[in-house]
């Protein structure tokens, strides 16, 4: 499909596989990392809230790191 994609006669987001259909069970986070605390095994996130280019503000998630290992 590469030369389809290249030419403009198909859109990139019409071959791709979501993450989400085969990974039912995972979370997927987009953001920053803020800190990693290593000693209380926390995990601080920080991202934009709203547009890439205009972001109003920033939100920040704590994380247990425990609970992100795979079982």
């Amino acid at each position: 499909m590469l030369p389809e994609v290249a030419s403009g006669m198909v859109e990139t987001r019409n071959i791709v596989t979501p993450v989400r259909s085969f990974c039912k069970k995972a979370k997927v986070y987009q953001a920053n990392i803020e800190s990693i605390d290593l000693i209380s095994e926390k995990l601080t996130l920080i991202h934009a809230i709203g547009r890439r280019s205009q972001s109003n503000d920033w939100r920040e998630h704590i994380l247990n790191m425990i609970t992100l290992l795979p079982q």
